[in-house]
């Protein structure tokens, strides 16, 4: 008697196993609730019924996943791979500061956060972090580098950097030492260089070509986009060109990057003495200007 007890015991808890098993594979995970909807179902304020469909008020706050991996927040039935309902909160991206977001090492193409520093939404294009809204205009960055006073570069040399030590105009980020530009990180700009030349030696066969080039490798592949800018002073007799600025469109990235203008290139024997604010009729410059 005792033995055939065991077996209907065993026999019946092996069933009771199996009907368990079987709720779980055809029901799932209830926390809160004894009538899960999902795979995983968690019934916040433990107000769903014991048999049927919650409603939206109830569902407003459930969490669920399902069989096919969706999300769902505020619903029983997401519709994407995270479905988020609500209408009393919204949905709160990671909010961090700009050095914060910077700092992120190699940032999944769609990355999106909250820069508390610039109060904006940024994401990761997989190049460089965008701005979700673009930036006013009057937000920008419009900066001008100027020149207090002439500067010659000499008969014997055939390259030389353009140094400026006059800055102005709208925005922080932008400084300036000597020659050296360097522009903050996280930014696209486009920087127009103007070379004019007063005069010098052999004035009347003098010219200048002139890029805006890395600081240090003296390379204009710095730039996304860059053209070369050409100058002659008034008193060139060849009038071989018309001259033009150089250009340079640069994008930043996740750390601030250092450019200059620089004559890449001019006549042997003679010297190029640019101009300054104080000259009347043309002026050596670059403008920067954030798009």
């Amino acid at each position: 008697m005792k033995t055939l007890r065991k077996q209907s015991d065993r026999i019946a808890l092996s069933a009771m196993l199996v009907l368990s098993s079987l709720a779980y594979a055809q029901v799932g995970i209830g926390i809160n609730t004894n009538n899960p909807r999902a795979v995983l179902h968690v019934d916040g304020a433990k107000d769903n019924p014991a048999t049927g469909t919650p409603t939206a008020a109830q569902q407003i706050n459930d969490l669920v996943v399902t069989s096919a991996g969706r999300v769902g927040i505020g619903t029983n039935s997401p519709t994407g791979a995270l479905d988020i309902q609500s209408v009393t909160g919204g949905f709160v991206p990671p909010r961090m500061t700009t050095v914060q977001r910077q700092a992120i090492s190699s940032p999944a193409t769609g990355t999106m956060v909250y820069d508390t520093t610039l109060n904006q939404y940024y994401y990761y294009s997989g190049v460089q972090w965008e701005s979700l809204v673009p930036v006013a205009a009057s937000a920008r960055i419009f900066q001008i580098a100027r020149k207090n006073t002439n500067q010659t570069i000499a008969t014997s040399a055939i390259t030389g950097d353009i140094t400026f030590d006059n800055v102005s105009g709208q925005g922080n980020g932008v400084s300036v030492n000597n020659a050296n530009i360097t522009l903050p990180a996280g930014k696209t700009f486009l920087i127009t260089g103007y070379l004019a030349i007063a005069s010098g030696s052999n004035s009347t066969q003098s010219w200048a070509r002139y890029e805006i080039v890395d600081s240090t490798s003296n390379d204009s592949s710095v730039c996304t986009v860059a053209s070369r800018g050409y100058s002659e002073p008034s008193t060139e007799v060849n009038n071989d060109s018309s001259g033009g600025p150089a250009l340079c469109i640069i994008s930043t990235g996740t750390s601030a990057k250092t450019v200059k203008l620089r004559i890449t290139g001019k006549r042997n024997d003679a010297n190029v003495v640019t101009t300054s604010i104080a000259d009347p009729y043309a002026e050596t410059a670059v403008m920067i200007q954030e798009l």
